[in-house]
């Protein structure tokens, strides 16, 4: 299983979303590429990038502060910002990205279709960022392309490999159905799939890894110092990188 800490960054600045927000309540670093290289000591063989500002905007923004990161490291990492078009899938690339994140919204799926097309499923990852808890709804935000099944279905054709899932944990008291219904997933298609939300302790890492799914996002939890990476990779993770 994958360990893949993140760094958000608005305002060229590392900071710590506030959950469910596009706020931040602290900033943990005025530079984020010390905060790769910290995480990269720390024994990360892959780094997640999210853009807010990007996320907001439509279109990457802190472009000079995710070059720097990851000129910073010798581990690759991959950029979720705003990305909703070819040119800024290269834009992402160009800037040293080795994979593009695209959030599955309301009519996106032919986007993504294209951009695997173009710059091949190795390049692209597919994010479904959703609040609502799968148990429950099995949509896809508000705006529901479709139920949850469909929508793997449809990803699995068009050969996506990846596929990040934003939140469907849930929390305490819908994480175990939820993590089932991701497990499911992985062993009923042909994608990786990787978690972020509801994960605070080693024993969450324990519950995903004994469901089989493929990789695990981690957000502040790092920077919060209730989970400890280096601990996390020797338990977890052991050379499995984004790639396997």
């Amino acid at each position: 299983m994958r360990v893949i800490p993140e760094i958000s960054i608005m305002n060229g600045h590392c900071v710590k979303p506030l959950k469910g927000s596009f706020q931040y309540s602290e900033i943990i670093s005025h530079s984020p590429r010390k905060v790769a290289k910290m995480l990269e000591e720390q024994g990360a063989a892959y780094i997640h990038i999210r853009d807010l500002d990007g996320i907001l905007a439509g279109h990457i923004m802190n472009q000079e502060a995710i070059r720097k990161l990851i000129q910073q490291v010798s581990i690759p990492a991959e950029l979720h910002g705003g990305i909703s078009s070819l040119k800024e899938v290269e834009n992402a690339i160009n800037l040293g990205a080795r994979k593009a994140v695209l959030e599955l919204n309301n009519g996106k799926m032919n986007f993504i279709k294209e951009a695997v097309n173009c710059f091949g499923a190795d390049k692209i990852v597919v994010a479904i960022p959703n609040r609502q808890g799968v148990a429950n709804s099995h949509s896809v935000e508000k705006n529901s392309i479709g139920q949850l099944e469909e929508t793997v279905k449809r990803l699995d054709e068009i050969g996506v490999r990846t596929l990040e899932c934003e939140g469907l944990l849930g929390d305490v008291y819908t994480f175990a159905a939820n993590l089932e219904y991701l497990s499911s997933i992985v062993k009923n298609s042909q994608l990786k799939v990787v978690v972020s939300g509801a994960i605070g302790t080693i024993k969450d890492l324990e519950s995903v890894h004994n469901a089989g799914l493929n990789g695990v996002i981690l957000d502040d939890v790092l920077y919060e110092r209730k989970i400890d990476l280096k601990y996390a990779m020797e338990l977890f993770d052991r050379g499995a990188g984004q790639d396997e």
